[in-house]
Parts: C-alpha cells; sequence; structure tokens
C-alpha cells in the first residue's frame, strides 16, 4: 500500500511538472521516477487499480493539451529558436525520447494494475503514442 500511495504522489508531481510545461527533462526525471516506483509494486487490487487509471486519464489529458499540444502550437517560435535557427531537431529528439520513457511507464503500470483493468490499459498508452507520434511529425525534417 505504501508503494502504491508512492506511485500516486509521482503521477501528482508529474501532472503539476506538465501543466507548468516544465522542461523535458523535469518531465523525464518525473516519468522515470513514476516508472521506478511502479516496478517496485507487486500487483495493485481493483480499487488501487481503478484509482490508478483514473489518474493516468486526467494526466493523459495534460499531455496532451499543455505538453505535446502546446509543443505543435508553439513550432514557429522552435523554428527561430537557437540563434536565429530552427531547434526542430531538439525538440523532435525531446519528444522520442519523452514518448520512449512514457511507453515503459506505462507498460510497468500495464504490468501491475488488476486483471479487469488489463484491457483498457494499452489503449491509454496507443492513444498516448498517436499523440506523440503527431508532435514528432510536426517537428520531423
Amino acid at each position: 500500500m505504501v508503494a502504491a500511495k508512492l506511485l500516486f504522489v509521482s503521477l501528482f508531481a508529474l501532472g503539476q511538472g506538465v501543466m507548468g510545461l516544465a522542461a523535458a527533462a523535469t518531465v523525464m526525471s518525473w516519468i522515470k521516477v513514476g516508472k521506478e516506483t511502479a516496478s517496485k509494486i507487486d500487483s495493485l487490487n481493483s480499487s488501487d487499480s481503478d484509482k490508478l487509471e483514473e489518474a493516468v486519464n486526467s494526466l493523459s489529458q495534460i499531455v496532451f493539451s499543455s505538453l505535446l499540444d502546446g509543443f505543435v502550437a508553439k513550432k514557429s517560435v522552435f523554428q527561430k529558436a537557437v540563434l536565429g535557427r530552427s531547434a526542430d531537431g531538439l525538440v523532435e529528439k525531446d519528444l522520442r525520447d519523452l514518448k520512449d520513457a512514457t511507453d515503459g511507464f506505462g507498460n510497468a503500470i500495464i504490468s501491475i494494475i488488476s486483471s479487469d483493468f488489463k484491457k483498457d490499459a494499452p489503449h491509454i498508452v496507443e492513444d498516448l503514442d498517436n499523440h506523440f507520434d503527431h508532435a514528432i511529425k510536426a517537428f520531423s525534417s
């Protein structure tokens, strides 16, 4: 139960970082903390899995609207960000790294949730991947 609480704290902190459009490195560190915490939990019961699913769904919406859509909306700014030159390649790399870390975090969560939630969980990861792919495509050269 202590490990489950640590996972919820990690998710909350990650959400707070994303809401403030935190630097990719900060977001990445919270994703890693969440994954590490999830990997220390054997399994969650249905009640904890339900709470975790709600937190992940809320966090996913924040990631879509604040982080990924925010990057795409600010693409013109990134195109003149490095001494008047494009930072598209840097943003693309950060987005790819965040997508990989998010996938790892998602898989760690899927491995610990109760069986009654396992069928829906891959759809959440897939939805995140689709949003990441859209943002990555916007910055691909």
